[in-house]
């Protein structure tokens, strides 16, 4: 876990460092280069992996290549490519937030709407039986995303952007609020049983 994390932040550094060094085309484009570079190598040594032993180039890569291998029915290729999108997305995201540093919030919030739209996906991907009921919900967080961007930017007053933060930043707020929830009730049941 502390590699995952190492390379995380790395990362995320790297991404700020794009956002601060170049105009925003080229960052973002250095930044999808760049991903897509660090991606396809995380891959690689994922694959040179033996089989049933974790190496530390294995580690490395699967703390690159995270995401997307259930979606991508265990294989390498899709999870590479999902990752890609995953860092794309987080990358530019740090980018814009500190370039505009009073939008950080709006920008987070949009991101993790942006993320669990990528997770539902995935989600309907996986599950062929529920794919209507996800549909659904991939509308919703999509008009969600929409209507949020719709009152930040065309609104423009203080009372819009407001409600374009509770709309957009509510829904994951809530959610989260619930796992966190749970999660310690989960670990004071543990503890009891202890």
């Amino acid at each position: 876990m502390v590699i995952f994390i190492v390379i995380w932040l790395v990362l995320g550094f790297a991404a700020v460092l794009c956002g601060q060094n170049f105009t925003l085309p080229v960052a973002v484009s250095t930044w999808a280069a760049l991903s897509g570079i660090l991606c396809a190598g995380g891959a690689f040594l994922i694959y040179r992996q033996p089989i049933g032993i974790a190496t530390f180039g294995g580690h490395i890569g699967s703390g690159v290549v995270h995401w997307g291998f259930r979606a991508g029915r265990g294989l390498l290729l899709p999870a590479a490519v999902i990752s890609w999108l995953v860092w794309l997305v987080l990358g530019c995201a740090l980018m814009a937030a500190f370039r505009n540093p009073e939008h950080a919030a709006i920008i987070a919030a949009w991101t993790g709407d942006l993320l669990g739209l990528f997770y539902v996906v995935g989600m309907m991907l996986v599950n062929r039986s529920g794919q209507r009921a996800l549909l659904k919900f991939t509308l919703a967080i999509a008009a969600v995303i929409l209507g949020s961007a719709f009152l930040w930017f065309r609104a423009g007053t203080d009372e819009a952007r407001a409600v374009a933060f509770f709309v957009t930043g509510g829904p994951p707020l809530i959610v989260g609020v619930g796992y966190g929830v749970l999660l310690t009730l989960g670990l004071i049941e543990g503890r009891k049983r202890l």
